[in-house]
């Protein structure tokens, strides 16, 4: 059997669409990846983790319309309408004397099973809430974090109602490379 001139270049085309389909479907799943990586680690609120050096533990996870403000006397924070403040709570211990303060870093972000993602913010919202000093897992610029003493950090969040009981919390320990280690907390 031989292939015409017009067949051949049905099989080309038919090849070249089945190949374009291919390399779309591959791109698709790197960036669903990217955008979704699988954890390392699932844990719950209240487990210790250690990763690079320190340990992390969520202690306590808080999710209000309202929540005390910083300043003693002022009026709660509110959430405006149709939202919720998410106010995490975690402790965090350097364990390795090697490790310096500013490597000792977390991001936490939350997660809802639609895929939207809410990462800490300084809307002035969440910013005047009563919570621990550190904003970070370093501390803060006059209070660093030292090797065998506690740190307690706050992160809020200020997330649509709808997530609020769906979301997960995903944290980000490492120094920003490939070697990062990621927890999701659940709760």
């Amino acid at each position: 059997m031989t292939i015409t001139g017009r067949g051949r270049w049905l099989v080309a085309a038919c090849l070249a669409v089945i190949v374009a389909l291919a390399a779309a479907g591959w791109q698709a799943r790197i960036h669903w990846s990217a955008r979704n990586p699988r954890p390392d680690l699932t844990t719950t609120v209240g487990s210790t983790v250690t990763s690079h050096g320190a340990t992390f533990r969520i202690d306590k996870v808080q999710v209000a319309r309202q929540l005390p403000a910083e300043e003693q006397g002022d009026p709660p924070v509110k959430a405006p309408a149709g939202a919720v403040i998410v106010l995490i709570t975690l402790t965090t211990e350097i364990v390795d004397d090697s490790v310096k303060p500013d490597d000792n870093l977390c991001e936490t972000t939350l997660i809802d099973p639609d895929g939207r993602t809410w990462r800490t913010g300084n809307d002035d919202i969440t910013y005047n809430l009563k919570r621990p000093a550190a904003l970070s897992c370093a501390g803060s610029s006059d209070h660093r974090i030292r090797a065998h003493h506690p740190l307690q950090v706050g992160f809020s969040y200020l997330i649509p109602a709808t997530a609020a009981d769906t979301f997960r919390i995903r944290m980000d320990i490492g120094t920003g490379g490939d070697d990062d280690y990621l927890v999701d907390f659940t709760r």
